[in-house]
C-alpha cells in the first residue's frame, strides 16, 4: 500500500488490520505484509474473466507495492552485464531448487484426496457413461457426493460435450488409461515430479525492503574474499504492471513473501488431471476447444510466495512472471526453454558495500554515472554499529 496516497487508503488499511487482528506493535511494513497474506490467501482471478476484468483484479494487488525495493548483488560478469543492460536477471525456480535452496517455495499436495477424487471414475464402466453422460441424464446425487467440488463440476461439464456424441465412446477407455498412468505418478515418493512442473513454470527474482540488512549484505552481496558487492534500488510502484506493461516487457508482478504458511496445490493438480482427461475424451481436433477454464490463474505461481517462518527476517519480495492459461507463461522475445531471462526495469540507485575495493568501486561507479543512478556508500554508524547509506 505504497505510501498511503490518501486518508481514505489509510482508513481502509487500519480497518483491515482490525479485521485480521494484526498486532499493533508490529512495524508498518510488517503490518502491510500480514494484511497482504490474509488478502492473497483468498484472492482469486478466474481465467474466464474478460481482459478488462483481469486488469482490474491484477491492479488491485498493486496497492501492496513498495516505493523502494533492493536487490543485493555480487560483482560477477553476469550481474555487471545486467547493470549495463538496464534489466533484472530472472531465473526459473527449479534452478534455485537444484542449488539446494530450501527456501524457494512451500508447496504441498494432498495425494490421498486426489486418489479419492478419481476412485469413483476409475471404478465405473462404459455402461455408466452411456446412461448418464452420452444420454445426457443427470448424475445421481449419491455419485456426486463421493467426489470433490472440482470433480462434480467436470462431470457436469462432460455431459455437455458427450451428450449425443456416441462416436466419442471409444475415447473413454483411452482417457481412463491416461488417468491411471498419471495417478500412478502422484504418490509422496514420486511427488517431486509434479512439483518440478511448478518449479519450471515462469521466472523469479528476489528483493528486500531494507538496504541496511547486514545479513543480506553478507549472504548476497559478498565475494569469496572481500565484501565486494553492491545493491540496486528499484521503484516498482512507479510502473504499471501486468497488462499495462510496454511491449518490451513481459507481464509480471512483484509481491511480498508470506512466511510460516504453505500453499496447497491439490486443486491445481486435480484441475490438470481433469482437463487432460476431458481433452482425451472429446478430442483435440476442434480449434480453440477448451474443456475447462482455470478457476484461479494465480494458482501456478502462488507457491512461490510461501516460505518457512525462520526466513521472516529477510523480509523478501518476489518478482514473478504470471501464468496465463494452463501452464503457459507469457514471455515476449524469450526462448521458453531458457532457464534465465530478463525483465527490462532499470534501477534508480546503487549502494556500494562498506569495504568495497577501490578498483571495483571505480568500475561500478563509471557505469552508475553513465546510467544516471543516484549513488550511495554504505557506512557504519559509530553509535550502534549498524549500516546506513550515505549519498555520494
Amino acid at each position: 500500500m505504497h505510501g498511503f496516497d490518501s486518508n481514505d487508503m489509510q482508513i481502509v488499511f487500519e480497518s483491515a488490520c482490525k479485521k485480521y487482528n494484526i498486532p499493533e506493535n508490529l512495524s508498518q511494513f510488517e503490518k502491510e505484509r500480514r494484511v497482504f497474506a490474509e488478502v492473497f490467501r483468498t484472492y482469486i482471478i478466474p481465467e474466464s474473466l474478460s481482459k478488462k476484468e483481469k486488469m482490474e483484479k491484477y491492479s488491485a494487488l498493486e496497492q501492496f507495492m513498495r516505493s523502494s525495493l533492493f536487490r543485493y548483488r555480487k560483482i560477477t560478469d553476469f550481474n555487471i552485464a545486467a547493470l549495463k543492460g538496464g534489466y533484472i536477471p530472472v531465473v526459473k525456480p527449479w534452478r534455485m531448487k537444484s542449488a539446494n535452496d530450501e527456501t524457494d517455495s512451500q508447496i504441498i499436495i494432498d495425494y490421498e484426496r486426489i486418489q479419492a477424487d478419481f476412485s469413483l471414475y476409475l471404478s465405473l464402466d462404459i455402461s455408466y457413461w452411456e446412461r448418464w453422460a452420452f444420454a445426457g441424464k443427470p448424475f445421481p446425487d449419491e455419485a456426486l457426493k463421493c467426489v470433490s467440488q472440482d470433480m462434480q463440476q467436470v462431470l457436469r461439464n462432460s455431459q455437455g460435450f458427450l451428450k449425443g456424441n456416441l462416436q466419442l465412446k471409444p475415447n473413454i477407455k483411452k482417457a481412463r488409461e491416461h488417468i491411471r498412468a498419471e495417478l500412478a505418478k502422484l504418490t509422496p515418493d514420486r511427488g517431486t515430479e509434479v512439483l518440478d512442473i511448478l518449479q519450471k513454470t515462469g521466472y523469479i527474482a528476489c528483493f528486500c525492503e531494507d538496504i541496511s540488512n547486514l545479513d543480506m549484505w553478507d549472504e548476497f552481496a559478498k565475494n569469496d574474499i572481500n565484501e565486494e558487492g553492491y545493491a540496486l534500488e528499484y521503484d516498482f510502484s512507479a510502473l504499471r504492471l501486468n497488462y499495462f506493461n510496454p511491449p518490451r516487457n513481459r507481464d509480471f508482478m512483484i509481491l511480498p513473501v508470506i512466511y510460516g504458511e504453505e500453499y496447497d496445490a491439490t486443486s491445481l493438480i486435480v484441475f490438470t488431471l481433469l482437463n487432460g482427461w476431458l481433452k482425451r475424451v472429446v478430442g483435440t481436433g476442434r480449434v480453440g476447444h477448451r474443456p475447462l477454464t482455470l478457476h484461479d490463474e494465480l494458482g501456478w505461481i502462488r507457491g512461490y510466495f510461501y516460505k518457512k517462518e525462520r526466513f521472516r527476517p529477510e523480509a523478501e519480495w518476489r518478482l514473478i512472471t504470471p501464468i496465463k492459461g494452463i501452464a503457459k507463461p507469457k514471455i515476449i522475445g524469450v526462448d521458453t526453454n531458457d532457464d534465465f531471462s530478463e525483465v527490462h526495469v532499470p534501477p534508480k540507485a546503487i549502494y556500494y558495500a562498506l569495504n568495497i575495493a577501490d578498483h571495483n568501486f571505480d568500475m561500478l561507479d563509471k557505469i552508475a554515472v553513465s546510467k544516471g543512478l543516484t549513488r550511495y556508500r554504505m557506512i557504519e554508524d559509530k553509535d550502534n554499529g549498524a549500516l546506513k547509506p550515505e549519498k555520494i
